[in-house]
């Protein structure tokens, strides 16, 4: 048996066209690294590589200079998003702090919260959504209340996993 690990964030993969090609969903790294979501992108991507697969057969053209639209259309669609995803998962790998201060944040708002969160999160908005001012302000709030009541008070930390 052998394993590999999986493509994220388009990782690994410099272009997912050629002659008569298209790669799409996994097989081209279409994982949100953030959240490890795929299903959206599979879907978004499909439909993109649907979209110029018709223009190809239309045009009688299966080359890359015809199959680079494919690209273009996920990118801005949703690749855009990867970096940001990917910087994303490395600051919460390295303070997973903003991890509980994000659950708790999403606990004390409640569900309007929670589903625009489950928006993002799922690619069906854009993760620079966080940084608009209303939500950037919001999290580093939150943040700063977590640290000081798991850090200063000494309140236990709910969202580890306990052995």
């Amino acid at each position: 048996m052998r394993a590999a690990s999986l493509r994220l964030g388009s990782q690994g993969v410099k272009k997912t066209y050629d002659d008569a090609l298209l790669i799409i969903g996994d097989a081209a790294g279409h994982i949100d690294p953030l959240t490890g979501e795929g299903i959206h992108t599979a879907m978004m991507g499909g439909k993109a590589a649907a979209q110029t697969l018709l223009e190809m057969r239309e045009a009688g053209d299966y080359s890359a200079a015809n199959t680079v639209r494919y690209q273009r259309r996920w990118v801005e669609l949703y690749g855009h998003d990867f970096g940001l995803s990917t910087a994303f998962a490395n600051l919460i790998y390295r303070y997973p702090i903003i991890m509980d201060a994000m659950a708790s944040e999403v606990k004390r708002k409640g569900d309007v919260f929670m589903s625009k969160w489950a928006e993002i999160m799922t690619n069906m908005q854009p993760k620079t959504y966080f940084l608009r001012p209303d939500v950037a302000l919001q999290m580093g709030f939150a943040i700063a209340r977590e640290v000081f009541e798991q850090k200063v008070i000494g309140k236990e930390d709910k969202y580890q996993l306990k052995a």
